[in-house]
């Protein structure tokens, strides 16, 4: 049963996660096809309200508890937009046992989560989830090379950030990017 649970998002997201109300967390039919599509490449233009931040954040959570010694980027053009994806990882790591027991632990005995400059959680299998702004010019993200990246607000993103975004992207690396729609992008 674990198998097919830590090889299913969706299944490993409803075991694992819960809502605001402490109740198990459901996915929309749409997020289900999100979670589960293998595609290395997967763009989403939707309105508010539709899910993206719970598909993000699940998304993330599920690679870096099963994926040993990977990376990932979550990006946003500013921090005020990463700070609502951090508070939901930060919940669910308070809301639950079994997500909190992944997270790496340091010499203090304190999960290994990094707050500044910028956000950052080690988790015991190796994962790493690294939490940057791009800013105008995408300057945090320099440096980083990393097997996955999710982008949210990304249609907000300017032309210079997403040139170094695309930089830390490895090879054969998966990017999903979501936005609300603004016009230009």
């Amino acid at each position: 049963v674990l198998e097919t649970v830590f090889a299913d998002p969706v299944l490993w997201g409803e075991m694992i996660l819960l809502n605001r109300d402490g109740t198990p967390r459901r996915f929309w039919a749409h997020q289900r096809d999100d979670l589960r599509c293998l595609d290395r490449n997967i763009i989403h233009l939707d309105g508010r309200d539709t899910g993206k931040s719970v598909s993000l954040t699940t998304d993330a959570l599920f690679f870096a508890t099963t994926s040993p010694g990977a990376s990932g980027l979550i990006a946003a053009p500013q921090q005020g937009h990463l700070d609502t994806l951090i508070e939901e990882i930060e919940y669910q790591l308070n809301a639950s046992a079994v997500l909190r027991q992944s997270v790496a632990v340091n010499a203090h005995g304190n999960l290994k989560i990094q707050r500044k400059p910028y956000f950052r959680i080690e988790f015991k299998n190796g994962a790493v989830l690294y939490f940057r702004p791009a800013g105008v010019y995408g300057e945090a993200f320099r440096s980083l090379h990393v097997e996955r990246v999710w982008v949210d607000e990304g249609a907000w993103l300017t032309e210079a950030a997403w040139k170094a975004l695309r930089q830390c992207l490895k090879a054969g690396g998966r990017l999903r990017i979501y936005s609300t729609p603004n016009g230009i992008r």
